[in-house]
């Protein structure tokens, strides 16, 4: 993969595996260059539950402050 000098944001899908931001961000951070990952991450089980509003909002607020 051609990807590099690029920051975003690691969405995970909690039912498809526990693990699967980790390994997300093991591959970002061992395969490709230059890339910065916000801290701020999205565990979601298969679909956007009301008890994940305010970790959307600090994910939305991370990327707005990310492109200042």
């Amino acid at each position: 993969m051609n990807l590099q000098n690029r920051t975003f944001a690691i969405i995970e899908n909690g039912s498809w595996a526990v693990k699967s931001g980790d390994l997300m961000q093991k591959f970002v951070n061992n395969e490709l260059k230059n890339m910065t990952v916000l801290n701020e991450r999205l565990s979601l089980a298969s679909s956007m539950g009301t008890d994940k509003r305010t970790e959307l909002e600090a994910l939305a607020d991370a990327i707005l402050e990310s492109m200042k």
